[in-house]
C-alpha cells in the first residue's frame, strides 16, 4: 500500500521572530520603561529566574510581531499593538499572574492551530480547555477562551482585544514550562498576529 505523507509539524517551521529586548525597552516612554524595570526588580519577580526568562522571551516575541506601540499597565501587564490606519489595534497582552504563571493574551487562533496539526482536540477542565500538543508524549497547553459576552468587567489591558466579532485566548504557562510548550505558545502568537493583522485597515497591512 502507498504510504501517506504526514503533515509537517508547525514546530519545525522557521524560528519565531524575536525582538531585541534592550532596543525595544529603550524606545518605550520613561513611564512604561520604569514600570517594566520595577516589575523585573520586584522581589516577587526576581525570586524566580524562570519567570523572568519566560517573561522576557514572550515580551520579545510579541514585540517582534506587533511593534507599532507597546504600553504597560503598571507592573501588571504589557499591551502590544499594530497600526490600524490612523489608529492602533491591540494584538497581544502579557500578564504576570503572580501565581508562578505567565498569562499570554492572543487572538483566538485555536481553529488554525488544530487544522495545521499543532494542537489536538481539547478536553474541558473547569473553565479551561486543555489542548494536547501534537507529536508529543502527553504535553498540553491550558487555554481559556475569552469573549466580550462571556468576560464580565474585563481588565483594561485586554478588553480591547474582544468585541466586534473578535475573540481572544488566555494561554497560561508556568515558570517551569517545557521547551515544547513554550515554542508551541510562540507559534500561537504567530498565528494570532496573522489573524489580527488581517483585520487591520488594508492600507497598513504588512
Amino acid at each position: 500500500m502507498p504510504t501517506v505523507a504526514k503533515k509537517k509539524s508547525l514546530r519545525s517551521i522557521d524560528p519565531v521572530p524575536m525582538a531585541d529586548y534592550e532596543q525595544v525597552v529603550g524606545k518605550m516612554s520613561p513611564k512604561d520603561r520604569g514600570n517594566i524595570t520595577r516589575y523585573l526588580e520586584n522581589p516577587l519577580t526576581a525570586a524566580s529566574e524562570g519567570q523572568v526568562s519566560l517573561w522576557k522571551r514572550f515580551f520579545c516575541v510579541m514585540a517582534a510581531l506587533s511593534p507599532h506601540a507597546i504600553q504597560s499597565t503598571g507592573q501588571l501587564a504589557v499591551q502590544f499593538y499594530v497600526a490600524d490606519g490612523k489608529h492602533r489595534l491591540q494584538v497581544f497582552a502579557l500578564e504576570d499572574a503572580r501565581q508562578g504563571t505567565l498569562n499570554l493574551y492572543i487572538p483566538d487562533c485555536t481553529d488554525a492551530a488544530m487544522k495545521q496539526d499543532l494542537l489536538g482536540a481539547p478536553k474541558q477542565v473547569e473553565d479551561v480547555l486543555v489542548y494536547p500538543i501534537i507529536g508529543t508524549k502527553g504535553e498540553t497547553l491550558n487555554v481559556e477562551s475569552l469573549t466580550a459576552a462571556g468576560t464580565i468587567n474585563a481588565p483594561e489591558f485586554f478588553k480591547h482585544m474582544l468585541g466586534w466579532n473578535r475573540k481572544a485566548i488566555r494561554v497560561s504557562l508556568p515558570a517551569t514550562a517545557s521547551a515544547v510548550a513554550m515554542h508551541t505558545a510562540e507559534i500561537l502568537c504567530v498565528l494570532g498576529a496573522q489573524k489580527r493583522v488581517a483585520e487591520a485597515t488594508p492600507a497598513v497591512k504588512r
